[in-house]
């Protein structure tokens, strides 16, 4: 097993806000990767890399997310 993600060009998007006066979001860099086929899989696979401290993948622990946008709030349930 690689210890490497690939996705489609197009659905790999990275975003880095540099120009925001916050120290939280001068750090802070979002990557979307698009969908995992299999994020199961994928959990146990990040959970033996040697070193990794977190993976943030929550399979099957959130049955709702919430998401604030320059709209409003979003809300997604599973």
């Amino acid at each position: 097993m690689a210890n490497e993600f690939e996705c489609p060009e197009d659905s790999c998007t990275s975003t880095n806000w540099e120009n925001d006066e916050t120290a939280a979001s001068r750090q802070s860099k979002i990557s979307d990767f698009g969908s995992l086929e299999h994020p199961e899989d994928r959990t146990v696979q990040l959970m033996l890399i040697t070193g990794a401290q977190d993976h943030r993948l929550f399979v099957k622990t959130v049955d709702e997310l919430y998401i604030g946008t320059d709209d409003g709030v979003e809300q997604q349930q599973f």
